[in-house]
C-alpha cells in the first residue's frame, strides 16, 4: 500500500469523469480519493430529484471556475461506458454488465462558479415545495431506519447557532 498523491491534468474538451476512469483503468487504480479545482467548460451534472435521474447541462459561459471537486474511485462489477447520446436520459455513465470483472468507477461531486461568482452544483433553491425537493438538497425530516428507530436526517444538534435561537428545526 502506498500513500501516493497523483496529479492529473484534464485537457480542454476532455470529459472529466471519463478521463479519470480511463486513467485509473490504465494505471490499475481501484481505490482512491479524488479532489480538484480548476477551470471547466460545459458542465453536465447528474441529479436525482425524487428518484428520477436527470442530467442538467450548464454551458451558458465559455468557462466556469470549479470551486470544489470531491469524490472517490472504487471497483464496480461491469465496465463504465460513456455514451454521450445517453446524457439526456439520466443514464450516464452506462454499465456493460456483460463484463463480469470489477473495474474502476469514479463518483465525483462538483461545485462551480460562473463569471458573476454564483455557485452552481445542485438544484437547491429557496421556495421549493417539500415534495419537489431534489434528493441532493438538505432538509430536515424524520427518517425511519429499522431496527434502529427514527432520527432527524439533518440533526439540529450539529447546527450553529443552535436551533433554540429561533431556528425552525423541522423534526
Amino acid at each position: 500500500m502506498t500513500d501516493d498523491t497523483l496529479k492529473l491534468y484534464v485537457p480542454a474538451g476532455n470529459w472529466l469523469v471519463e478521463t479519470l476512469t480511463d486513467y485509473c483503468m490504465a494505471n490499475g487504480i481501484g481505490n482512491a480519493e479524488v479532489g480538484g479545482i480548476g477551470s471547466i467548460g460545459s458542465v453536465w451534472t447528474l441529479v436525482n430529484p425524487n428518484g428520477t435521474p436527470v442530467v442538467i447541462e450548464s454551458n451558458d459561459e465559455a468557462s466556469y471556475e470549479m470551486t470544489s471537486l470531491v469524490g472517490n474511485v472504487t471497483l464496480r462489477q461491469g465496465r463504465a461506458l460513456f455514451d454521450r447520446s445517453q446524457l439526456n436520459t439520466g443514464r450516464y455513465p452506462q454499465f456493460d454488465t456483460a463484463v463480469k470483472t470489477y473495474n474502476c468507477y469514479a463518483h465525483v461531486h462538483v461545485a462551480f462558479a460562473d463569471s458573476s461568482m454564483i455557485v452552481h452544483g445542485s438544484l437547491c433553491r429557496p421556495g421549493i415545495e417539500k415534495g419537489a425537493i431534489p434528493a441532493n438538497c438538505m432538509f430536515s425530516e424524520m427518517v425511519s431506519v429499522p431496527p434502529f428507530g427514527s432520527f432527524c436526517n439533518w440533526d439540529p444538534r450539529f447546527w450553529f447557532p443552535p436551533p433554540n435561537q429561533g431556528h425552525n428545526v423541522g423534526c
